[in-house]
């Protein structure tokens, strides 16, 4: 109901566009989304996101045509439909929609970009060859995190005897972590700004 209600305001909303009306009430798909969210929590978790990929692909259509410039919110939902395909076993789609999501981030939220990084890793949803390149220590953690928890069946898969690599990866792993570190200890002393709370507004839907 929440969905179909979303999808009439905006065709609503668009049609007021055109018109030549004003945009100001865009926010009401916003709000839906935020009762959509709070509606689905019961779902957010492994075995049942499956079922909220077609209600929640319609819901990040809605906010991508009246361009909600929340871009924080949108990158969350997004982040989560990633988890929905994955839920879904629909791996290719899952793919695509990482890379969308990962390019979304890049360029709206770069902060959120070590959450998707680390769902492709764990799922393999990137050719890392390429995506490591020039990467930051931090990202180099959290792949070798993950491949270490691939490889010891920690994330339903083994790809490889756990004995065979995780010694080598545990110290490379130490040694990134103490590289991070040394950088952002670096950085803090050569800025003094703060970043503000990503998607505050997710955080008030939830309480």
């Amino acid at each position: 109901m929440i969905v179909s209600s979303l999808k009439e305001g905006k065709n609503k909303l668009l049609d007021m566009e055109q018109e030549g009306g004003e945009t100001k009430y865009h926010f009401l798909v916003f709000n839906a989304s935020l009762l959509y969210f709070r509606s689905v929590r019961a779902f957010l978790r492994p075995g049942c996101r499956q079922h909220l990929v077609s209600s929640l692909t319609q819901v990040l259509r809605a906010l991508e045509e009246v361009q909600e410039p929340d871009h924080a919110w949108r990158a969350e939902l997004m982040l989560l439909l990633v988890e929905c395909l994955l839920d879904a076993g629909k791996e290719k789609e899952a793919v695509a929609y990482a890379k969308v999501t990962s390019d979304f981030i890049k360029q709206h939220n770069p902060e959120l970009y070590p959450r998707i990084f680390s769902t492709q890793a764990q799922h393999n949803l990137i050719e890392f060859s390429k995506a490591l390149t020039n990467a930051s220590p931090k990202l180099h953690v959290i792949y070798k995190i993950q491949n270490v928890k691939n490889s010891s069946g920690v994330n339903g898969c083994r790809r490889e005897p756990a004995e065979l690599k995780e010694s080598a990866d545990l110290k490379e792993i130490a040694l990134l972590l103490t590289e991070s570190s040394h950088a952002q200890s670096t950085a803090s002393r050569t800025s003094c700004g703060s970043s503000m709370p990503v998607a505050d507004r997710l955080w008030d839907s939830a309480s």
